[in-house]
């Protein structure tokens, strides 16, 4: 939370911190729950689909985009430029200067904004297009006979060479491989090889051309998957390493000595090199390679999908289908070793990827970056919302990968994904264009490659849209300074203020953040009644899977008054968004007693306090911060509550589906908290009192932080961190007491690098583990009264049946003093042995 002033002032705003948990990286990092001694730990794990410097909010990582701060590289802007579109997909790109040859499996071109069949231009399989202006360059026509699979240009410009299915050009043979002339644009009759099968990889110095895919001949001769070409003649050359399966990406290292090799094998030259391997560029030999490679791909199910280098390192990007690898995401090796600089390891198939200074582009389908601390895959959202088919981010390591999240949809489990915890990651940058999934393939993908030059960025796939405008095939994207920058923050219903009347003459006025497709930091300004001069104004940052709870306390108001509000948010290039304004309310003319338990809880640095006393209605307000809790229809309010806690007032949870309560926006997550709550129960059904949870309302499969009874009626406290373990059951001693005896009890659980996890019950600690810390990547919704708590071993998933009251949340591990201190306020009655 920041706190723009304290409780008695004008302004504050609920925000996450500017350095969310540290990523320990430690292997073995555990799931734990905690009752007494003993540990549990959970995660539930899913099936995965394929078809075809600064610190981020929560995460160690960078936050930039069009306007980032000092240290960190900006990405081209969000807006999506008028660009030649294409009638199938686009499978491949390179660039020249200014040019952008395209190759894939399309006849017909037409210019931007023309609608399908309108305007068109016979193109089959191959065409180049200015990249500042977007337009087709009439002068390069020429006919593959197929799609075109690979394409790539010689260092010195002047070649551009094309792989693929073709076994003619404009009509002539030429079989599967052939070059063109980039200062002419005619195709290179003397560069005629003869390959028997689909080329799919190329890489070309200024001499020779490298090439790889499905072949076991070339030139009449036997090659195994790879081999070299003279670029005068395309005759075959000597260089042939020994490969049992296709090629799929390769590059050549900057410095020329050698070529790494991605794909579908499992031995290079008779040695085990599952997917990925580098062999000298003149022999064809082995070259250097660490023991022990992490990343395992190859076969039938998995695949390395592009290779490119740049001066200091190798990029790839891959995936894997269930089975036969190991990772998917992107990663970046040492062009001279092969060992592992970073991996990017944000799951969902990632197919192309182009480095320009800092930032590397990529083309794909990442779903779930929680092992950066970042989003974690909606189940409940279709494709569309949950998948991004193109994203930024930094080409340098800036923190360590977690344990990954990913748990599978709707309850259940399934392969889980390969944990790569401790390894250096890069971090996703702001930079979030939209594009609609494409049809053509039948693979339900968006874009497929990527190119560009030091200004543009072009993406080349099967997408019809994209950020909601036809835009079929091709887009590109320019730097800030050569961009309309016309992308606005997001609309959200959520700009819409939620206003209530906490204290004589102050109108409490709420709101959930927006967000904006290529800047983090957004200025929001809040606007009473009709005025034009903002009476509160703050800057915070957020992402499309991070929206913090903003809020603001107008005084001085007259008594029985009413006034409305409204909030604008602009992104640093100007552009504003304007949200509706809130209902009318009415200015309170008494302020309630604010209780002893309450003044505690405020002084001792709670984050969030829901004492569950509304009176009615479908909110439950935060008495600290402006995260309030939405109420399911299971939830009753008017309960009676603990004598001197609070207001005395609670509310009943029953149990079934609508008996759960959460927060409106994602709340931030701490390495060192204590969650808090006060419960009454006579069942032995056992729930989640207070934690957190992947979703909002729904069973959220990953539960974190959590406070909860399990069936004997005893307390315990969960925190996860990436596997289940479970220590030794103990029996119940005096000290573990049961608490389902319908009377209130006090439950605390705390968790610090220091002391480890600690649970208390009525103010007396009952467990404790040192070895207990936070590897937390879930990303999600403090919740109240029920959750699923799927995976965690002797837990119930039954939601919570009984009381609760005086929730509330820490970003500090409480001392056993104040734990005391908080229990003793309404004098507990002691619990049953």
């Amino acid at each position: 939370m920041i706190n723009i002033s304290d409780d008695t002032s004008r302004a504050a705003v609920q925000a996450p911190p500017r350095s969310g948990p540290t990523a320990t990286g430690r292997p073995g990092a555990q799931g734990r729950c905690l009752r007494r001694s003993r540990v549990l730990a959970g995660i539930a794990t899913g099936a995965l689909t394929f078809s075809g410097l600064v610190s981020l909010v929560g995460a160690s990582g960078a936050n930039a985009d069009t306007a980032p701060p000092t240290g960190t590289p900006a990405t081209v802007s969000a807006d999506a430029l008028p660009t030649v579109q294409i009638n199938g997909v686009v499978w491949a790109q390179a660039t020249v200067g200014n040019t952008v040859y395209v190759t894939g499996q399309f006849t017909r071109a037409r210019p931007a904004g023309a609608a399908a069949g309108t305007s068109e231009v016979v193109r089959s399989n191959l065409l180049a297009y200015n990249i500042t202006t977007g337009v087709l360059i009439t002068t390069f026509a020429h006919s593959l006979n197929a799609q075109g699979r690979s394409i790539t240009a010689s260092p010195d410009g002047k070649r551009v060479y094309v792989g693929g299915d073709f076994t003619t050009v404009d009509g002539v043979a030429h079989n599967h491989l052939a070059a063109f002339d980039v200062a002419t644009g005619t195709l290179v009759a003397a560069f005629k090889p003869t390959v028997n099968a689909t080329v799919r990889a190329l890489s070309a110095t200024n001499t020779v051309v490298y090439a790889g895919g499905d072949f076991t001949s070339a030139g009449g001769v036997a090659r195994s998957y790879a081999a070299e070409f003279l670029a005068s003649t395309g005759a075959v050359q000597a260089w042939h390493p020994v490969l049992d399966n296709g090629i799929t990406a390769m590059t050549l290292t900057a410095d020329g000595t050698r070529v790494f090799l991605g794909g579908r094998f499992v031995t290079v030259n008779g040695v085990a090199a599952p997917g990925l391997y580098a062999v000298n560029a003149s022999t064809g030999a082995n070259g250097a390679w660490p023991a022990n490679f992490p990343i395992v791909l190859g076969g039938a199910s998995s695949a390395v999908t592009s290779l490119v280098a740049d001066k200091t390192q190798v990029y790839g990007t891959s995936y894997y289908f269930t089975r036969g690898g190991n990772y998917e995401g992107r990663f970046a090796l040492d062009p001279v070793t092969g060992a592992v600089n970073w991996l990017n390891s944000c799951h969902g198939d990632s197919y192309g990827t182009f480095p320009i200074g800092q930032v590397l582009y990529t083309a794909g389908h990442a779903h779930d970056c929680s092992d950066l601390g970042d989003y974690n895959q909606d189940n409940l959202s279709p494709l569309t919302a949950t998948h991004h088919p193109v994203m930024a981010e930094t080409t340098f390591p800036t923190g360590v990968l977690r344990t990954p999240v990913f748990a599978g949809g709707n309850g259940v489990p399934g392969p889980r994904y390969s944990s790569f915890a401790g390894f250096q990651h890069t971090s996703e940058l702001d930079w979030y264009p939209t594009m609609s999934l494409g049809t053509y393939t039948g693979q339900s993908q968006a874009a497929w490659s990527v190119t560009g030059n030091a200004n543009y960025v072009s993406f080349g796939g099967e997408f019809p849209r994209v950020n909601g405008t036809a835009q079929q095939g091709l887009v590109r994207f320019a730097i800030r300074s050569l961009a309309p920058n016309a992308v606005a923050p997001v609309a959200s219903t959520t700009l819409t203020p939620v206003v209530t009347s906490p204290a004589a003459g102050t109108l409490r006025v709420a709101w959930q953040s927006t967000w904006d497709q290529d800047n983090e930091s957004l200025t929001y300004r809040l606007f009473r009644d009709s005025g034009t001069t903002a009476i509160f104004t703050t800057t915070v940052p957020s992402r499309f899977w991070w929206r913090p709870m903003l809020g603001f306390r107008d005084t001085g108001l007259v008594a029985g008054s009413s006034h409305t509000y409204r909030v604008t948010v602009t992104d640093p290039t100007g552009r504003v968004r304007t949200g509706t304004a809130s209902t009318a309310a009415t200015v309170a003319g008494t302020t309630p007693a604010v209780g002893t338990y309450a003044a505690m809880v405020r002084a001792d640095g709670a984050t969030h306090l829901w004492p569950l006393d509304q009176t009615g209605g479908t909110r439950s307000l935060d008495a600290v911060g402006y995260d309030d809790l939405v109420l399911g229809a299971g939830v009753t309010s008017g309960t009676d509550g603990p004598a001197g806690a609070g207001s005395g007032s609670a509310s009943t949870f029953d149990g079934g589906d609508g008996g759960t309560a959460g927060t409106v926006g994602n709340s931030a997550r701490y390495a060192t908290f204590s969650v808090e709550s006060w419960v009454r129960t006579t069942s032995d059904t056992g729930g989640l009192v207070l934690g957190y949870g992947l979703y909002q309302n729904a069973d959220s499969v990953n539960e974190d932080r959590f406070l909860c009874l399990d069936s004997t009626g005893r307390a315990r406290f969960g925190v996860f961190g990436g596997t289940n373990t479970t220590l030794p059951r103990q029996d119940a001693l005096a000290d573990d007491p049961r608490i389902n005896d319908g009377q209130w009890h006090h439950l605390v659980g705390t968790l610090s690098d220091t002391d480890g996890a600690r649970l208390y019950v009525d103010g007396h600690q009952v467990a404790a583990d040192p070895t207990m810390r936070s590897t937390s990547v879930i990303s999600g919704y403090w919740r109240v009264g029920g959750d699923q708590l799927f995976g965690w071993p002797d837990l119930p998933i039954n939601r919570f049946t009984g009381s609760i009251a005086d929730a509330a949340v820490y970003p500090v591990a409480l001392s056993p003093v104040q734990v005391l201190a908080h229990a003793s306020s309404p004098a507990p009655a002691p619990a049953a042995p």
